[in-house]
């Protein structure tokens, strides 16, 4: 960045890709692989960002005659291999075909007891690195955000970003954050994305901490916004992992360092167990709204299928 631009705010906001998934500043080594990894997978940019996304997903599934349960938690997969799930409610529901989005800690560390995986793969599940750094705020304006791009990124400069991490790291609330901010609609609304926010800061997110925070981010964002803020609402790792089960906070359930890429990328959509598939953001290539690791993991489930039936027209005829 430094060889090709020259404004601090413009670097430091170019960069951001870099912290999204990862843990480290912008001094960390290799920080440019997950921002080559967001160019390898940019594409179009979806119009109404993920909540359009996720509502075109629900009707063409619905139009295909899939059951959506949202209220429905899962609490075990069921054998013989994957056999179907059981819910919270202690309903069963049997499958030919389970595909877990949820992080690969959950499926392997939760929903199925570790006697019924290898001692290896197990012991990768259980050493993934999922080190969340962002938080999210919402904010309700008095006055549209007129000035705002319809995504817009943020930072002071790159050395600001370096010691945010290194107050992170001593679970010390930064003074400043890369910040990603998305205005809904009506630009009355933000949708705001802080980077480098402790998972657990020096005693815990207590009221006054959970305050603080906010009162930053909205202060840094205060130049590019006319009006005051109404209200919001702030979610740290803490709630993130706590409300979505996501571990350690982490939006992208594991981090895309290159030990944990290169494992996973081996491990892919495929699990020691028959039938069970992982499709969401702890699989290759990663998390976003791409979609890209839902396509890979429905193709590699129609591959193997396709193969099951080719044994099985081969016993057949045997």
């Amino acid at each position: 960045l430094d060889e090709h631009f020259e404004l601090d705010g413009l670097k430091a906001s170019l960069a951001i890709p870099a912290f999204q998934a990862a843990y480290g500043g912008p001094l960390a080594p290799f920080g440019a692989l997950p921002i080559l990894m967001r160019e390898a997978l940019s594409g179009h940019f979806v119009r109404g960002g993920p909540a359009a996304l996720a509502g075109a997903l629900q009707r063409a599934a619905i139009h295909h005659g899939v059951e959506i349960a949202t209220r429905s938690r899962a609490v075990e997969i069921l054998g013989p291999g994957a056999s179907g799930i059981r819910l919270d409610s202690g309903q069963t529901i049997g499958a030919g075909t389970v595909a877990a989005a949820c992080s690969p800690q959950e499926v392997f560390g939760t929903l199925l007891p570790s006697h019924r995986i290898g001692q290896q793969f197990s012991w990768q599940m259980r050493n993934l690195r999922s080190r969340g750094t962002t938080a999210h705020l919402t904010l309700a304006l008095d006055a549209p955000a007129d000035r705002l791009a319809p995504r817009a990124r943020m930072a002071p400069d790159l050395i600001a970003l370096e010691r945010a991490f290194d107050c992170m790291k001593h679970g010390i609330l930064p003074e400043h954050y890369a910040l990603e901010v998305t205005p809904h609609a009506d630009r009355s609304i933000l949708s705001v994305l802080a980077h480098f926010v402790p998972y657990r800061p020096a005693g815990d997110w207590t009221p006054a901490a959970r305050q603080a925070l906010t009162n930053r981010i909205t202060a840094q964002l205060s130049p590019h916004i006319s009006g005051s803020v109404g209200a919001s609402l702030l979610l740290t790792p803490q709630d993130l992992e706590r409300e979505f089960r996501l571990p350690g906070g982490h939006l992208h359930h594991v981090e895309q360092a290159p030990d944990q890429m290169i494992v996973r990328s081996a491990a892919g959509h495929l699990t020691p167990l028959d039938n069970l598939f992982l499709c969401g953001s702890g699989t290759h290539p990663g998390g976003g709204i791409s979609c890209a690791s839902g396509a890979l993991a429905a193709r590699t489930i129609l591959a193997a299928k396709k193969q099951d039936s080719r044994r099985l027209r081969t016993r057949q005829l045997n």
